[in-house]
């Protein structure tokens, strides 16, 4: 019930919002940097929040998930400001989401461990607070940043969300995550290219914290010390192409947090590819990741230092693999005179 409340939560809000935000012009209006061609309403996002809260109604889940998911909806009415106002203060957003991440520090505990395999998988001590500081803040921007074209927020969020389902061992994590999901769906529903909606600031501030926050929870169930490993290979497509354009961009001599159309997404869309191939082929290359991990857990080679190995082998090389695309679609239009 509360999975299904989720997604017709979520449908019936973004339903509402399409045209309630183009009454109000609360629009994203095209500009040199964009990936779509006519004003669409942004703050889809609300919708997500809306179902999404649904959880807050099952007795068993409510009282340790509370605190991340109104953190979480702290975050995401800044980023309805922000998609309202056009623009927050940096220095004041940077701020609240310091501060948002240290409540979650201070609820849940910092990162117990290095997220690599072992035996670089190190205790971090009182380090595991900056890393944990680092991580909130790194996933929740790079959500931001990689939300460019139509239905790929939704798309990476149903992707985290079914790996979670798959291979978390905490029952509230994974309630947490059908309900998630449901609700994600909802809004796909109308943010599949050509898109009715965007999800804003609101939807990817509030998806970035909650599942930035979700590993904090899963360290302390029986099989999660590999709880931000896991989460940043489901991640893996976001973080890497976040993390390699930002580094790419920096090479350049270019302002690395303006915002621009250089990341991997963007550029096969520039180079003639349609929202919807190249967000499914985003999906095409996460499922090996998810599928290996399944395989793992389902053999019970999890704990092995080799298997998790294998699998950030794996992510490099499918990394690569989508770079590499990129690239490819451009040539043509670098030879052409």
């Amino acid at each position: 019930l509360a999975i299904a409340a989720a997604l017709l939560i979520s449908a019936g809000a973004n339903w509402f919002l399409v045209r309630y935000l183009a009454r109000r012009k609360v629009l994203d209006v095209p500009n040199e940097r964009s990936s779509h061609t006519r004003p669409t309403p942004r703050g889809g996002g609300i919708g997500i929040a809306l179902g999404t809260s649904v959880v807050l109604m099952l007795p068993f889940i409510s009282q340790a998930i509370m605190p991340l998911l109104l953190i979480s909806l702290a975050m995401g009415a800044v980023g309805w400001v922000d998609d309202v106002k056009k623009g927050i203060p940096s220095g004041l957003r940077a701020g609240l989401q310091l501060v948002a991440a240290g409540l979650i520090l201070y609820l849940y505990g910092p990162m117990e461990q290095l997220p690599l395999p072992a035996p670089l998988d190190v205790s971090l001590g009182y380090w595991g607070y900056l890393l944990g500081f680092l991580w909130i803040v790194g996933i929740t921007n790079i959500y931001n940043f990689l939300d460019g074209i139509d239905g790929i927020l939704g798309v990476q969020t149903l992707i985290a969300c079914l790996g979670i389902i798959l291979l978390f061992s905490n029952p509230i994590v994974i309630g947490l995550a059908f309900v998630l999901g449901a609700a994600s769906l909802g809004f796909l529903l109308f943010n599949w290219h050509p898109a009715k909606i965007f999800g804003g600031d609101v939807g990817s501030y509030f998806l970035g914290f909650l599942l930035a926050g979700l590993p904090f929870l899963e360290q302390r169930s029986t099989s999660g010390s590999q709880s931000f490993f896991l989460m940043a290979m489901l991640l893996w497509f976001f973080l890497a192409d976040g993390a390699y354009t930002m580094v790419r961009r920096a090479l350049k001599g270019e302002k690395v947090w303006t915002a621009h159309r250089s990341h991997i997404y963007q550029r096969l869309v520039i180079s003639g590819w349609r929202h919807s191939t190249a967000v499914l082929y985003m999906a095409g290359l996460c499922l090996p990741i998810v599928l290996l991990l399944m395989n793992l857990k389902t053999e019970g080679r999890t704990t092995l230092p080799a298997a998790y190995w294998l699998v950030l082998g794996l992510a490099l090389l499918l990394a690569v693999v989508y770079q590499q695309t990129a690239v490819m679609g451009e040539r043509p239009q670098k030879n052409n005179p």
